[in-house]
């Protein structure tokens, strides 16, 4: 008579065509033993071959992490060599570019942006100039209209007083 676990291990080796492992072969054991299915039932092999697929396909999400972690970690490497060749064998280019850059393109940006500076100041000095002299010209206005007011009133004032001068003058 052969034993459950033997008659497991019979099922799964004709299944994987492999050698199977004791840990499956004592679990799938076990589980057959507390639902009660004796080994010579038509649902055992059925109930073998599933829970087999199952711890299999259980495991799958792990082996798909690791193989996907080893292969990020293999291109990560290959890229960064890749970089650190072509970054060795352009290093001369790459430093002659910038050095040129900062020889003529950064002092042209630089002197424009000057200049343009300049300019705004030049133009905002200006204009505040500008107004200050239209407003120094209309205070200037003002009070030339003031002196002239004053000046008609005293010289109205110096007639008035001519006037009353003669009049009374008249009567004395």
């Amino acid at each position: 008579m052969i034993t459950r676990q033997n008659h497991i291990r019979q099922i799964l080796s004709n299944i994987t065509n492999k050698e199977v492992d004791d840990a499956i072969v004592a679990k799938l054991a076990n589980i057959a033993e507390a639902i009660d299915i004796k080994s010579n039932d038509a649902l055992f092999p059925l109930m073998v071959a599933l829970e087999y697929y199952k711890v299999i396909f259980e495991s799958i999400p792990n082996n798909i992490q690791q193989v996907t972690n080893n292969s990020i970690i293999e291109h990560k490497k290959v890229l960064s060599d890749e970089l650190n060749k072509i970054t060795q064998e352009y290093q001369k280019d790459i430093i002659h570019s910038t050095t040129r850059l900062f020889e003529n393109k950064i002092p042209n940006l630089i002197k424009d942006s000057i200049d343009k500076e300049i300019k705004i100041s030049i133009d905002n000095s200006l204009v505040e100039a500008i107004n200050k002299f239209n407003q120094a010209t209309e205070n200037n206005y003002q009070n030339i209209q003031k002196i002239k007011k004053e000046q008609n009133i005293k010289i109205t004032v110096v007639i008035l007083v001519f006037m009353l001068g003669l009049i009374i003058g008249k009567f004395i």
